[in-house]
């Protein structure tokens, strides 16, 4: 799918897209500054009808995420014991191959019922985690609720009163 950028930025030179960000559930309209195939700076739309042109603390970070010198770009296997940190990179049909063979000693020890899979909250990508699922055969599947939704919104009452995290109403 081609992207139509909506500018260029005067001061930088950067090529302007429209975007969103999807770091919680809101989707919050974001405008993404791209310069020699690297986002330089992402900030709120100013056409958002909703924020307005406000991005919360991790949507601004969104480019130190995808960018961090630390963030997973492969598969790692653990070579040490738990907790030394120890780690080799493996390809990702070893990886797979790995996860497979987990799968099948889970299985034979517990049965089907003995995998239980959980999510975060919905985002583009849980359908492919339900075929995923399906395909195992897995009869339990756990809602992100619990791990996602339920001390976002728990944190956000004991702070503000309210459920006010995802879709604040900035002041203008």
């Amino acid at each position: 799918e081609k992207i139509n950028p909506i500018r260029i930025d005067p001061r930088t030179g950067a090529t302007v897209y429209k975007s969103q960000c999807y770091i919680c559930n809101s989707g919050c309209d974001a405008v993404a500054y791209v310069k020699d195939a690297k986002v330089i700076k992402v900030e709120g739309d100013l056409s958002s009808p909703v924020t307005k042109g406000t991005l919360c603390a991790k949507g601004l970070a969104s480019k130190y995420l995808l960018y961090h010198p630390e963030r997973l770009k492969y598969p790692l296997k653990r070579v040490g014991k738990r907790g030394e940190g120890k780690w080799q990179r493996i390809s990702w049909d070893e990886a797979l191959d790995s996860i497979v063979q987990r799968f099948r000693k889970i299985e034979e020890r517990y049965g089907k019922d003995g995998i239980v899979l959980a999510t975060g909250t919905s985002r583009g990508w849980v359908s492919y985690f339900r075929r995923f699922a399906h395909a195992l055969g897995c009869q339990s599947i756990g809602p992100g609720v619990a791990q996602c939704y339920l001390p976002r919104m728990t944190g956000s009452i004991l702070v503000t009163g309210g459920p006010a995290m995802e879709c604040p109403d900035y002041a203008s």
